[in-house]
């Protein structure tokens, strides 16, 4: 113990509890930095065995350094999960195994190792949308984020009937948050539209918007998120026929083969225009960088990655409740239940 430490830190951790792994990582990350650290062990859960949960804790030092979780003795198939700041958009950037279904026997093929390259695409800005004078959420409320000093829009969004939530997604950089042209712009007005991303973990924001003269809230509602059409309007190519559109998730190689099953089976069905929407940040660098691209040509179908934020306040307080905080499956397939009506860009009538 030095006496001239900036900080003194005592902790009583439970080595055999979940958390005690990133807690301890984030004391010795203390420790480095000149605080005085004890560590109490206090023991309060009996364990079952074989352990099969191992976590490392890695600080933003500016180093190139990764995390290196050392040898592991287990019989047991791991995955691979981050635990990462919210704000933050991560997916997988390389990796030669699959993360989902990570055995000692790759280690061996791979002379040891199992490597894995993660990567920080953009930040999360979220917040909510209420009407002003009313306290209600403005619920189907088209937005977009413009770069400053241009009109080309970075992200678009809808506003969520549920605490009027919206969240987008950017790189760091100065923005303007509009309203979309159409019913969004001629319901309402916008204030406060300067967004600024300048921060590696951005807060929670809360915008109102104006009711235009003789305008009611409920229209943006009923326009957005009212009856849709069966299938999509939009053509490509000189092709009459409409576009069909489908959303897939998977996780791992073989959801992902199962994709590319599928996928043949709805060309085989249809000779329509097909576009495939997949949630991005679970997908193996394999399949976005080799196995999609070469099913988009075979099979001659369009695809675009989307991906979309937990609201910070569900997961913190029912995450627990509902099954998903620490449960990769379950967090994937929640998606398709809680956020089929914001994933997509505006312009995509019917998944």
């Amino acid at each position: 113990h030095s006496p001239s430490s900036w900080l003194s830190v005592e902790a009583a951790l439970d080595p055999l509890d979940a958390d005690a792994a990133y807690q301890a990582g984030l004391l010795a990350s203390l420790r480095d930095l000149g605080a005085n650290v004890s560590v109490l062990w206090a023991v309060q859960k009996t364990v079952t065995l074989p352990i099969t949960k191992f976590a490392r804790f890695r600080t933003a030092d500016g180093s190139a350094k990764g995390t290196n979780f050392g040898t592991i003795r287990t019989e047991a198939t791991l995955s691979l999960h981050l635990r990462h700041p919210t704000e933050w958009q991560v997916s997988q950037r390389q990796a030669i195994v699959d993360l989902d279904n990570i055995r000692e026997s790759d280690a061996r093929k791979a002379d040891g190792r199992v490597d894995a390259v993660v990567e920080l695409s953009g930040l999360w800005y979220e917040g909510r949308v209420s009407v002003s004078g009313k306290r209600e959420p403005a619920a189907g409320l088209q937005m977009e984020l413009l770069p400053q000093h241009r009109n080309t829009s970075v992200t678009e969004t809808r506003v969520m009937q549920n605490l009027g939530y919206f969240a987008l997604a950017a790189r760091p950089g100065a923005y303007s948050l509009a309203l979309k042209a159409g019913p969004s712009s001629d319901t309402f007005r916008l204030r406060n539209a300067y967004v600024g991303l300048a921060s590696w973990t951005p807060k929670n924001v809360k915008h109102s918007v104006s009711l235009r003269k003789g305008k009611r809230s409920s229209d943006v509602f009923l326009k957005t998120f009212g009856k849709k059409r069966g299938i999509s309007e939009g053509q490509t190519g000189d092709s009459d026929l409409p576009t069909v559109h489908i959303f897939s998730v998977a996780s791992g190689h073989a959801y992902e083969r199962l994709v590319g099953v599928m996928l043949t089976s709805v060309r085989k069905h249809t000779d329509c225009q097909v576009h495939v929407w997949m949630l991005d940040q679970f997908l193996s660098p394999s399949f976005k960088n080799v196995q999609i691209p070469a099913l988009s040509k075979s099979l001659n179908f369009e695809y675009h990655f989307v991906s979309y934020k937990w609201p910070s306040w569900l997961m913190e307080e029912g995450g627990e409740q509902i099954g998903i905080r620490g449960d990769k499956q379950r967090l994937i397939w929640a998606y398709k239940i809680l956020f089929l009506d914001v994933l997509f860009p505006l312009h995509v009538d019917r998944i």
